[in-house]
């Protein structure tokens, strides 16, 4: 099992309002369990990727790869397709 790197997480409360009157919540699910289990930069080959979407019940590849491209679309993530560095 992965440890999480950040004992806690701040999260505005605008935010979490944010979040659930535009639907984001399995986004916003994927964005915290990144910023739990990473300094920032995280390789999409990395382990926590894999505990990351067995914890969050994400088994099919699509619907990752649709949650990941809202977080990427809202600017709340960044992808590097040269190195796959989230």
């Amino acid at each position: 099992m992965i440890r999480p790197r950040h004992s806690k997480l701040q999260i505005p409360v605008e935010l979490s309002r944010y979040v659930y009157h535009n639907g984001l919540i399995t986004p916003f699910s994927i964005y915290l369990y990144l910023k739990l289990f990473s300094d920032g930069k995280l390789h999409q080959s990395s382990p926590a990727f894999k505990q990351m979407r067995k914890d969050l019940r994400l088994c099919d590849n699509r619907t990752f790869k649709k949650h990941i491209a809202k977080l990427i679309e809202l600017d709340w993530a960044g992808y590097n397709s040269a190195t796959g560095i989230y």
